[in-house]
């Protein structure tokens, strides 16, 4: 049986989440995963000047994008992406780049953006998405308890891929 899974609201007078970017915002948001984001960016720095990301970024019918800033300064804090697919059978959300500020973790931030993200892919994406699915790699501890926290499982004969299937009657049998 399923888990019920909740938002989990963070200090809304400390920080307040934003849904979506435009082009202005993905020069700032690449550099914050390039100054932050070493270990998720294993294949090297995003580059500026690759104007396919601008567009791809803030294209929403493919792309969203949560940011998470600081109230009083607008500092950006967090942010996360989820790349929309889908196949002939269903729709797939992966989810990608969820990174906090390191001044900034265990406020709840990793939270809410992965759980903005599971109320998108079933109220506001179109049409709903059946499954959302991320990779974690397993020295990641506090991040792959969060994700297990908001209903996330491994796939079966995986140490770092996570499926969250949006519908008990999409469960694939091969779910660990």
């Amino acid at each position: 049986e399923s888990e019920e899974v909740r938002i989990v609201t963070f200090d809304k007078d400390r920080f307040y989440l934003r849904q979506g970017i435009g082009l202005i915002h993905t020069p700032e948001i690449i550099t914050f995963l390039n100054e932050r984001g070493d270990e998720l960016l294993l294949s090297g720095p995003i580059s500026e000047r690759d104007i396919r990301w601008r567009y791809y970024w803030s294209d929403s019918d493919r792309m969203r994008v949560v940011t998470i800033r600081c109230s009083d300064n607008d500092l950006l804090v967090a942010v996360a992406a989820m790349n929309i697919r889908y196949t002939w059978r269903r729709g797939i959300g992966t989810i990608e780049y969820v990174l906090a500020d390191k001044d900034f973790r265990g406020r709840g931030l990793g939270r809410a953006v992965v759980s903005e993200f599971i109320q998108q892919a079933q109220e506001s994406v179109e049409p709903p998405l059946d499954k959302l699915e991320l990779v974690s790699e397993p020295h990641h501890v506090a991040a792959r308890a969060l994700y297990e926290s908001l209903g996330f499982r491994l796939v079966k004969g995986s140490d770092r891929h996570y499926e969250l299937f949006l519908s008990k009657n999409d469960e694939h049998p091969d779910a660990a």
